[in-house]
């Protein structure tokens, strides 16, 4: 995956480089400057490193890397997640991020979703799968973009990692834009978006008779209708929600292009999308939202190390099933990361012993004859970037 940033690898290999940004973020050290405040050498000798590299190099390594070339990687790792089961793209969840810039360079602000305040920013735009609630892709733009222009990127970028089966496209109000949705159903894709609430539209939902309505609950019913939406070629599918709550009705509803799909799963669906919402909540200690600058290029290499982080953390998490799946990174590292170990090098082999962890009961079955264990998995148990020695776990 390093070789698509075409990096001279003449100084730090780029492999290098990536391994202890991405070891960095393990720990919750989400700046460069952090480099200052290790006390010994042991990310960098798991990245093949001598020494810690300082904050300067770090930063330079991060601008060495086109846009495009990072790009190329992001898409790679989120391929690889595909072929390993990580994410199944059955029904996917767009969304953006703003990551605010305090920095002297005028770029183009854009509106905070909490403080309503403008501010200068860098733009996330992410994709991520419900099922296993992880990243299938991930970009930054400056603000201004179109929903049309994120979109049409967004739903590339997923039918390139994810190509030869329907994708669900579940999606906030922001790209309900018929242009979009024309694109992505004549791509023979599915989506589902909420409904902008415009009066037109809130009249047209009151004129549905009362008992049109099928009842969920006492104060919860659906029903379904068609409407013409503005460059949307044909006749869509509403999903109509009558709420009463305190005695309050509430009409809402949701545009899909899915006419076998009953309403409540449809709802699910678009329910289940929040988890992207929680998912950059969870990303703030891999450091997702301090950018190293407003580069672009830049910014895309931040964030692609970033979502190596994250797939770490998540196949981690994966592998020890049970109750440690719910966790969220910084528990993880809390709970596994910060205990020490002795490390040994005996002819060519790295030993890594584990006195009295906390979670010996469930790392021990998990790391028990790893070699074995990589090559079931046509992994190469060799380091390359550890002089090709294997490795060894040990807990006492």
């Amino acid at each position: 995956m390093v070789n698509y940033l075409s990096i001279d690898s003449s100084g730090i290999p780029a492999l290098n480089d990536v391994l202890f940004w991405v070891y960095l973020a393990l720990i919750g050290k989400r700046r460069a400057s952090k480099v200052m405040n290790l006390s010994d050498p042991g990310i960098a000798t798991a990245g093949g490193l001598p020494i810690n590299p300082d904050q300067s190099q770090l930063h330079r390594f991060l601008k060495k890397a086109r846009t495009e070339n990072a790009d190329y990687m992001i898409k790679a790792i989120g391929k690889r997640q595909y072929e390993i089961g990580q994410i199944d793209g059955d029904i996917v969840s767009f969304d953006s991020h703003l990551i605010r810039y305090n920095g002297k360079i005028d770029v183009q602000k854009d509106i905070d979703g909490k403080t309503r305040l403008p501010h200068k920013a860098v733009k996330v735009h992410a994709v991520l799968d419900q099922t296993y609630r992880n990243p299938i892709y991930i970009m930054a733009r400056y603000p201004g973009k179109t929903a049309v222009e994120i979109g049409d990127l967004l739903t590339e970028a997923t039918l390139d990692i994810i190509p030869k089966q329907p994708v669900t496209f579940t999606m906030d109000k922001w790209f309900n834009v018929g242009e979009l949705l024309k694109r992505i159903s004549l791509k023979g894709q599915k989506f589902v978006t909420l409904l902008r609430r415009h009066q037109n539209r809130i009249e047209q939902m009151e004129r549905i008779p009362l008992q049109s309505f099928r009842r969920l609950t006492e104060t919860l019913g659906v029903t379904s209708i068609k409407v013409t939406i503005r460059n949307y070629p044909e006749a869509v599918r509403l999903i109509v929600v009558d709420e009463i709550i305190d005695h309050v009705r509430t009409l809402y509803g949701y545009l899909t292009n899915d006419d076998e799909q009953t309403e409540e799963d449809t709802i699910q669906n678009y329910s289940n999308r929040w988890g992207i919402e929680f998912w950059f909540a969870e990303e703030k200690f891999l450091g997702f939202d301090d950018v190293p600058g407003i580069d672009l290029n830049e910014v895309t290499m931040h964030l692609a190390i970033r979502l190596i982080a994250n797939n770490l953390i998540s196949a981690f998490r994966s592998n020890l099933g049970g109750q440690y799946i719910p966790m969220n990174a910084e528990t993880i590292c809390d709970k596994f990361f910060k205990e020490q170990a002795l490390i040994r090098l005996r002819n060519n082999q790295i030993t890594v012993t584990m006195f009295a962890h906390p979670e010996q009961k469930a790392l021990e079955p998990l790391y028990y004859n790893l070699n074995s264990k990589l090559k079931r998995k046509g992994i190469e148990p060799k380091v390359p970037w550890l002089n090709n020695h294997f490795l060894k776990f040990e807990f006492k």
